[in-house]
């Protein structure tokens, strides 16, 4: 893991000051007294307005379509700074997405495979967590037994 650059150390600095002003501690917690993986439906759309106000709602989509345009290294900070501050986790479906819209996939760029991958593999994922624990077992019996 590569030291931390002086720019990191400020982001670090713009992020914790960005959460002490802004997370309420109502939102805090709520979080900390989350059970399950995902905040609930309020408290992510309550979340999640917060951030967007700042433009840190999407900040993995591309700058073009209002991500941030943040490095890979900033994008962990800002993961570590959530979790650290106790900032609720938002679920990956909808906005959560890397992509747009289910067109979108389209428009990811030869050049740019690591976010062609991403999306790849975090819609799989997505589709995934929407399903029940019965259609999963099907699912995955009926793959076996046609094996």
């Amino acid at each position: 893991m590569p030291l931390p650059a002086p720019a990191d150390d400020l982001f670090r600095a713009e992020l914790r000051q960005f959460m002490a002003a802004q997370l309420p501690e109502d939102l805090r917690q709520a979080s900390r007294r989350n059970a399950a993986i995902f905040a609930d439906r309020d408290t992510c759309q309550r979340w999640t307005r917060i951030l967007a106000a700042r433009g840190w709602s999407v900040p993995h989509w591309p700058l073009a379509w209002g991500g941030t345009g943040w490095t890979p290294q900033q994008h962990d900070i800002f993961a570590s700074e959530l979790a650290a501050a106790d900032a609720p986790v938002l679920a990956p479906q909808g906005a959560r997405l890397p992509v747009a819209d289910a067109g979108a996939h389209a428009l990811a760029r030869p050049e740019d495979p690591v976010w062609a991958m991403s999306a790849y593999l975090n819609d799989r994922a997505a589709s995934i967590y929407g399903g029940t624990n019965e259609v999963q077992r099907k699912l995955i019996a009926r793959h076996l037994l046609a094996s």
